[in-house]
């Protein structure tokens, strides 16, 4: 009896670079991902559904767009603003599920951290990290100190935002 080896099955090959391909799918799977917490929102309020909707939406409609390979969503200023985004989402996350919002009293629920938020907030990391990597090498670093200049002016804005409202309390 003779043993035969299976054939391999051809690589898929892309012209995408691969920091692009890695953005498209982190961006398209946290879209499912928050698809799927607008579904879980619907019980608790059909705003916070919506929102989390047209997230999730937007999220695997700039995937594909990536994915596809649509020139434009790869320059520079159209990265840089989904970066941005990104990493808003990201910081209002870690906000609400983590300390309570002085001036939004109705952001401050029990939001607790679950497997799908952290999922999706490692994989939008993951996509503004690819992002940047896809950018030119020569404006790479400046993007990226740009990105960290403006986390850093978000935690600044949010620690004076707090203390004022602990004063005024």
């Amino acid at each position: 009896m003779a043993v035969t080896a299976t054939p391999q099955l051809p690589a898929v090959r892309t012209t995408l670079p691969r920091s692009v391909v890695v953005a498209a799918t982190a961006f398209v799977l946290t879209g499912v991902l928050r698809m799927a917490t607008a579904a879980e929102q619907l019980s608790l309020s059909a705003g916070l559904a919506a929102l989390f909707f047209v997230i999730a939406a937007a999220q695997i409609g700039f995937g594909l767009l990536l994915g596809i390979g649509v020139r434009r969503v790869t320059s520079t200023p159209v990265a840089f603003t989904a970066m941005v985004v990104t990493l808003a989402l990201i910081g209002a996350w870690l906000v609400v599920t983590t300390t309570t919002v002085p001036l939004y009293p109705l952001m401050n629920g029990d939001f607790a951290v679950d497997v799908l938020d952290l999922a999706g907030a490692i994989l939008e990391l993951t996509a503004v990290v690819a992002l940047c990597r896809s950018l030119p090498e020569r404006i790479r670093p400046r993007v990226t100190w740009s990105l960290v200049g403006l986390v850093s002016v978000a935690w600044l804005v949010w620690v004076v935002i707090v203390v004022i409202a602990g004063l005024t309390n």
